[in-house]
């Protein structure tokens, strides 16, 4: 990872993570993991993906920061391979194919021409999901993987966070979490936002039955919340807490 991609990381990923969107990555070393710190500096969930078995961390310095993650409930470490499997390049491409289906998008930042981030890329690309790539210096070695999935057009070119979310559709969820951050419950929606729980995912008739409220009322109130931003309704009268 060279100081431009460390910069994009942290333009485009912690621009992301602010919009609340969950960061998937490998958890291998230079973008990966720098990319998990500034989602979870930045607020975001994120989720490593190990090409071993989930009884170890690869590479091993990451052990700690891993289980930091688990331990403030920030991350969630996955891996298909049973414990005690050790960590060999044939298991990393078979990695990346979790990492590319679990993700709305792949954005790469840097890579060379025969880098692994390109394997990501088209799998990514075979699953029907969108590619980001970072343009880089045409004369840079790590540059040139990226550089030409953009002259393909394989890939968007990666410019902004606000870009990327605009072309993903989630710029208006962005636009939801900046006025949530300014918005304070009334008291009433704060009595209804604890009925969740940590949940954060409830029937409006287990809203009903908890809050003891008059059905009326207790509408009313969840309407205003969703405009507000406080909640949102995910279908068949499923509620789920923003906040």
């Amino acid at each position: 990872m060279t100081a431009y991609g460390k910069r994009c990381i942290e333009e485009l990923v912690g621009g992301i993570a602010d919009a609340g969107i969950t960061i998937v990555s490998g958890l291998a070393l230079g973008v990966d993991t720098y990319a998990h710190k500034v989602a979870f500096d930045h607020g975001a969930q994120t989720i490593c993906v190990l090409g071993n078995g989930i009884d170890t961390v690869y590479p091993s310095h990451n052990q700690k920061f891993a289980e930091y993650l688990i331990a403030e409930k920030k991350g969630v470490i996955l891996s298909e391979y049973f414990p005690g499997t050790s960590p060999i390049p044939e298991y990393f491409p078979m990695r990346n194919r979790i990492v590319a289906g679990l993700s709305k998008a792949t954005l790469i930042i840097e890579a060379a021409e025969k880098s692994g981030s390109l394997i990501t890329a088209s799998l990514a690309l075979e699953q029907g999901r969108e590619v980001f790539a970072v343009p880089g210096e045409i004369f840079a070695k790590n540059a040139q993987g990226t550089n030409r999935l953009l002259e393909r057009g394989e890939a968007h070119p990666a410019l902004s966070a606000s870009q990327i979310l605009d072309v993903l559709g989630f710029e208006q969820i962005a636009k939801q979490k900046k006025a949530k951050d300014i918005l304070t419950p009334t008291g009433i929606e704060n009595d209804i936002l604890e009925l969740f729980g940590t949940e954060h995912r409830v029937h409006i008739d287990d809203l009903i039955r908890a809050s003891h409220l008059p059905a009326p009322l207790l509408n009313s109130n969840i309407s205003l919340m969703e405009i507000r931003g406080l909640i949102r309704h995910e279908g068949n009268q499923m509620y789920v807490k923003n906040i």
